[in-house]
């Protein structure tokens, strides 16, 4: 992976910790939409960059499905 955009990933990964909410979600799709690009290019992306983005938008949709009205 290009030392570039292993810097962008770490800067992704710093506001994704800094924020919360809708905002944090869309950080992480930006982040899981980037190991996939690199995955399509044959480049070996990191599997803590992969789970990182996999479990906020796990709960993001967990916490969507607990406040659906009954």
């Amino acid at each position: 992976m290009p030392k570039e955009l292993a810097r962008q990933m770490e800067a992704l990964i710093e506001q994704i910790d800094a924020c919360d909410g809708d905002e944090k979600t869309q950080l992480a799709a930006e982040l899981e939409d980037i190991a996939t690009r690199l995955d399509a290019m044959g480049q070996e992306v990191p599997e803590a960059i992969r789970l990182k983005a996999r479990e906020i938008l796990d709960d993001a949709v967990e916490d969507r499905f607990d406040n659906m009205p009954v």
